[in-house]
């Protein structure tokens, strides 16, 4: 069984490395939910490491979708 923190981190990587772009937004979706799901979880405690690495693959997918569209 995956760790949390590694389940979006594997998500968010599959999303920056895919080369078809169907599947790229379809990656970047998934990537993008798991690292919501993961904010949630972790929204009680005081800002991590984790929480400042999900902030910056959020606005990195962000940017990657809008320069797919």
């Amino acid at each position: 069984m995956r760790k949390p923190e590694s389940a979006w981190q594997d998500l968010y990587r599959d999303a920056l490395f895919e080369t078809d772009l169907q599947k790229a937004l379809e990656r970047i979706m998934l990537a993008q939910a798991a690292i919501d799901s993961r904010l949630h979880q972790l929204n009680q405690g005081p800002q991590s490491q984790e929480v400042r690495d999900m902030q910056y693959a959020l606005s990195q997918l962000s940017l990657l979708r809008r320069t797919m569209l």
